[in-house]
């Protein structure tokens, strides 16, 4: 093989690994709660993320799609779901990405792509959302 096919090679192959990191989906967390959140290490998080109260963190959306949070005393538990595709804001390379509000009850509401972080007016809520902890 040339030193130009196998140059060629490696650009697709280059291509195909960033297009397919870049379009995994995250979410842009709003924490409402009034005290700091910590989101403990789940993959891909190599380590717990905290987020100070009134704060937004981005994150990739969790691979077990399985979250548990410490909010001040309480430990949430959260089964995750995708939000339905209306509710993303999409980047120029195609990935999805959600923006949530945890509340002071732990619950997370998912946000519409016109609705600024933080919202006052939480907007109505696709079916199964808002998404309550278990504790």
């Amino acid at each position: 093989m040339s030193r130009r096919s196998i140059a060629w090679l490696l650009a697709a192959a280059a291509i195909v690994v960033v297009a397919a990191c870049s379009r995994a989906p995250h979410l842009v967390v709003y924490n409402r709660t009034g005290v700091s959140l910590t989101i403990e290490r789940t993959p891909p998080y190599e380590s717990d993320v905290t987020i100070a109260p009134e704060a937004k963190q981005r994150l990739r959306f969790p691979d077990a799609m399985q979250l548990t949070v410490i909010a001040g005393d309480a430990m949430w538990r959260y089964a995750l779901r995708f939000p339905p595709r209306e509710l993303a804001r999409w980047s120029t390379l195609g990935s999805a990405e959600f923006h949530v509000q945890i509340e002071p009850d732990g619950r997370v509401y998912v946000l519409p792509p016109d609705v600024q972080l933080p919202a006052d007016e939480l907007p109505p809520q696709p079916p199964d959302f808002p998404i309550s902890p278990s504790t």
